[in-house]
Formats: structure tokens, C-alpha cells, sequence
């Protein structure tokens, strides 16, 4: 064999055992049933593009096939069009489809977006989240809602089976059936009753702006003030007070007009 060839030979033979011993050395433990123990586990999980959808990372995991259990987990859902969205919690087991996060479990988002809960599912194929009783919290104010699902390439969140909402500014209380917030931008819909101090309203939508500064009510809408009565199908609420536009109606209580004005 020429000298060339025979070093060759021998590189990578030296090689090839070097990786076969980093491999054997990894920190994983083998045991009785086909399931192997790793610690510090690393997966990424990728869409029909090819682009990373989502990220786990785990202190230790116990696996066998597609299955598994992880401690101190995290699990990052990457957006194709906005903030990455961040779920932490104690425990997570995964059959290969779904996966159920629970202890404390905290998710964020980097715009401010944010929720608490004692547990959520991960479905993998859809790269979404969803969950129960929840706490939501986002730049504009909180939501407190009976079900929760996260789309995470959108960056969409939806809200169904009902929810109570605070809206920060102006300061607002809103109760209705669902909500989708997206880029910052809250929507709330369905049989939705608004509560401002010594104001009530009805509407069959209300746009909050990313802020939370200004709330558009649409549809339909219905307020009781102080002052009288109100009917439009559009009104504005902020810091200043209200707007109405388009098909506007106003009945105004006799205080508004003065104590001394006649009948």
C-alpha cells in the first residue's frame, strides 16, 4: 500500500473512533424497555418551509421512541412575522403529537405579551398552544379567559368560552364570548357589555389599539352615561371622554339641561 494511502487510512480510522467514543461518552443512560435517559436535551422541531417552528430545551429527559418526560422545561415557539413567543414551566411529557406543560407554567412574548396557568398542550404538527383557565396580560391591559389558543407562525392568539377584560386606558371593564389579539391589537366580540365609571355600554365589537389608549366600539352600539342616552354604529372612548359617528342618536336626562329648566 503506497505511504499516502496508509496515512490516510489511519486518519481516519483515528477519526472515526473519536467520534464513535464522543457519542458513546454523551450524557445519556440506557435502560431496561428501550427508554434512554439525556440530560440537558436539545430538539427543534421544523415546518413544511424547512424554518426552525419551534424549540425545546429541558435539565433532563427520559425517552423511549417518540415519547417522552422532561423537568424544567422551555419551549420556544419561533414566528415567522413577529416576537418568538417562550413557555416555561416544570414538566412536560410528549407522545409524539401533543404535549402537556405544567407547574407554573409562564409563557412571554417579547412585545409584553404574557400569560399564567397550571398547564397548557402543545400540539407539534400545528405549532400551537393551547390551554384552559388563563391569565393574559399584553401592553393595553389583562384578560381573564376560559380558553386560550396560540398560533405560533401567526403570532395570533384567540380567546373563546367566554372572557372578562380590563382595558388600561382608558380604564375599562369589558365582558364577552371571544377575543383575538395579534401585532399588539386586541378585538373583542360577541354580546359584549363595557363598564366605565358611571358609564355602561353594548357593542357587538371593540378594537383596542396596541397602546391601549383608544377603544372603538362598532355595531350597534348602546351606552347609558350620566347625561342621557346614547345610540351609534361607531363610538370612540379615551382619557378625554367619548365620540360618536354615523347613525348617532342622543336622548339627554333633564339634569343635563340644568335644575332650573322647564318641564
Amino acid at each position: 500500500m503506497p505511504r499516502t494511502a496508509l496515512l490516510t487510512a489511519l486518519l481516519i480510522l483515528v477519526v472515526g473512533t473519536g467520534l464513535v467514543f464522543l457519542f458513546l461518552a454523551a450524557p445519556r443512560e440506557e435502560s431496561r424497555g428501550g427508554t434512554s435517559t439525556v440530560v440537558r436535551p436539545s430538539f427543534t422541531g421544523y415546518g413544511d418551509d424547512a424554518t426552525p417552528s419551534w424549540t425545546l430545551r429541558a435539565t433532563k429527559g427520559t425517552l423511549d421512541g417518540e415519547t417522552g418526560t422532561f423537568e424544567d422545561v422551555e419551549i420556544v415557539l419561533h414566528s415567522t412575522g413577529g416576537s418568538d413567543l417562550t413557555a416555561r414551566g416544570r414538566t412536560f411529557t410528549f407522545d409524539g403529537t401533543y404535549g402537556t406543560l405544567s407547574g407554573e407554567v409562564k409563557v412571554e412574548r417579547g412585545d409584553g405579551f404574557r400569560l399564567e396557568g397550571e398547564s397548557l398542550t402543545f400540539h407539534e404538527p400545528a405549532a400551537e398552544i393551547r390551554t384552559g383557565p388563563v391569565a393574559i396580560h399584553s401592553r393595553g391591559g389583562a384578560i381573564q379567559a376560559a380558553h386560550l389558543t396560540y398560533e405560533a407562525r401567526t403570532g395570533r392568539a384567540f380567546v373563546s368560552g367566554g372572557f372578562t377584560a380590563l382595558v388600561d386606558r382608558p380604564a375599562l371593564r369589558v365582558r364577552g364570548e371571544t377575543a383575538e389579539e395579534a401585532d399588539g391589537q386586541l378585538v373583542l366580540e360577541g354580546n359584549l357589555e363595557i363598564e366605565r365609571e358611571g358609564e355602561s355600554w353594548r357593542a357587538a365589537r371593540v378594537e383596542v389599539d396596541e397602546d391601549g389608549e383608544t377603544v372603538t366600539l362598532l355595531g350597534d352600539v348602546e351606552g347609558v352615561l350620566p347625561e342621557g342616552q346614547i345610540a351609534a354604529l361607531s363610538l370612540t372612548l379615551d382619557a378625554d371622554g367619548a365620540a360618536a359617528a354615523r347613525g348617532v342618536h342622543l336622548v339627554l336626562a333633564r339634569s343635563f339641561l340644568g335644575e332650573n329648566h322647564g318641564p
